[in-house]
């Protein structure tokens, strides 16, 4: 039970400890930014990895369990849905930065938690 809730506050995609904070990133505000900087690579965390696939699709590995997806880029934030396991997680809009290789995502249109990912 708590793996399942760790991963729900993540993807949500996980609340990372690291020090990043978006304030010390750049704000990706196009999808054509995102697409150069984010689509087809994976995005690797402690709880696993996900991709956001050039088709609109997302796929990875969460907490072992296979995850996937669709994504869209809408009014300049990232919005998904997602599932693994029995985990379904409810379509979500957002913001996303960057900084070498790192990502920020944060839920609620940068209202929520937030997701940090090294880019491989």
């Amino acid at each position: 039970m708590l793996k399942k809730i760790a991963a729900v506050s993540m993807l949500a995609i996980t609340v990372s400890q690291s020090p990043a904070t978006a304030s010390d990133f750049k704000r990706v505000k196009a999808k054509s930014d995102f697409a150069n900087i984010f689509v087809d690579r994976k995005g690797v965390a402690s709880w696993g990895w996900v991709t956001s696939q050039s088709d609109g699709t997302i796929v990875g590995k969460v907490n072992g369990e296979r995850a996937s997806g669709s994504w869209e880029w809408k009014n300049g934030f990232w919005c998904r849905t997602i599932s693994w396991g029995s985990t379904e997680m409810p379509y979500d809009c957002q913001a996303v930065f960057h900084k070498n290789g790192t990502g920020v995502f944060i839920r609620n249109k940068g209202q929520g938690e937030q997701t940090v990912v090294k880019l491989q």
